[in-house]
């Protein structure tokens, strides 16, 4: 299968699962160019850890050319020139970002996001939308972040698995707001 196809796949889950609320920005057509790039690859350059892999990011992260607007009025339509350090290190393993996702579950400009089970449920915490994406098979992989239990008790009311690396471990660089 080739990456293109593994991304339109991506692409077509999150469309399936719209009702979640769960997806605030994507832009297919630099997925799909990113894609193309990789499938153009020579197979030697194709031993990355996650060549292919379809992955969706926390609006509270930097994605180059996707709007990150972490809850905040003031950052709306802020568009960030480059990506968070974690993003780009992804990028870098091979993977391609199709969409960023709700930082909540109660969004003040983009609204619900729903648990991918029960909609009466809360998907939980700051890491919402990751949660109810991978929890409901939307998404395979996705960057939260967690101070609190942000990322850990999203995942687990959506039946999905959430790690907090070691403070200092990943670099908080192009994440809003700063974390440890």
């Amino acid at each position: 299968m080739t990456v293109r196809a593994t991304v339109a796949e991506a692409l077509a889950r999150l469309d399936a699962a719209a009702a979640l609320g769960a997806v605030v920005a994507r832009d297919d057509a630099a997925a799909l160019s990113q894609a193309d790039a990789l499938d153009g690859l020579p197979e030697d350059a194709r031993r990355l850890p996650l060549f292919g892999r379809a992955i969706t990011v926390k609006d509270w992260i930097d994605v180059a050319g996707l709007p990150c607007e972490g809850e905040s009025a003031e950052r709306t339509g802020r568009v960030p020139s480059r990506d968070a350090t974690a993003v780009a290190r992804l990028r870098a393993a091979g993977a391609v970002v199709v969409a960023k996702t709700q930082p909540g579950a109660d969004h003040p400009i983009h609204g619900r996001c729903h648990h991918p089970v029960d909609p009466l449920r809360t998907p939980g915490a700051s890491s919402s939308g990751e949660a109810a994406l991978v929890g409901g098979g939307a998404s395979q992989l996705g960057l939260g972040s967690d101070s609190g239990g942000s990322i850990r008790l999203p995942a687990a009311w959506c039946g999905a698995v959430g790690v907090k690396p070691s403070a200092g471990l990943v670099p908080t660089t192009g994440h809003f707001p700063r974390v440890g």
